[in-house]
């Protein structure tokens, strides 16, 4: 019997230990500013797709595992159309630096504000970084006539087993044991 135990508190540790090490979700945010054009109507009122002038640069704010990128990086953004949505975009923007690459991909558009001179946008991607695992990002664009401004940030947490979850099964294999136990003293 206290072999059986011993085997499932083994297997229980076993299950409970840290796994090996994986990449971890990115943090943090990044900023873009450029020209843009619309397109698809004659100003922002009508517009139904967006041009960009690249290069774009990289502005403030950038944060969390974007800290280091320096700004004025030079980023191209492709061209979409968000009425319709012309999602996904792969990527919508991207850049190296050393061997690192830095992309977005887009994958909804919502329009949030669309005026003859003002045009907010919102939705969400999927962020990519060189050794960190694709994360769930939220993205907006704000742009006047006279030029453009990007954000883009991930809040990604990690998924932990439930501690209830592990106590459920150490008590099944205990209930388990018990019951081989009970079946050997017969």
């Amino acid at each position: 019997m206290k072999k059986l135990v011993t085997i499932g508190l083994v297997a229980l540790a076993l299950m409970a230990a840290p796994r090996a090490a994986q990449a971890a979700a990115i943090k943090g945010s990044i900023g873009f500013g450029g020209g843009f054009t619309p397109t698809g109507g004659t100003n922002l009122g009508n517009a139904t797709g967006l041009h960009f002038v690249n290069p774009i640069i990289v502005t403030n704010p950038r944060s969390g595992d974007y800290a280091a990128v320096p700004a004025g990086t030079l980023t191209n953004f492709t061209d979409f159309t968000f009425n319709p949505a012309s999602t996904p975009v792969v990527p919508l923007w991207s850049f190296t630096i050393g061997a690192v690459t830095y992309s977005f991909d887009l994958s909804s558009v919502t329009v949030v504000n669309q005026s003859k001179t003002f045009l907010n946008l919102t939705g969400t991607g999927i962020l990519h970084i060189t050794g960190f695992d694709d994360t769930p990002a939220i993205w907006t664009f704000s742009g006047t006539k006279a030029g453009a401004s990007f954000s883009f940030g991930s809040d990604a947490t990690a998924v932990a087993p439930e501690p209830a979850s592990i106590l459920m099964l150490g008590l099944g294999f205990l209930g388990t044991a018990r019951a081989v136990r009970r079946r050997w003293s017969l």
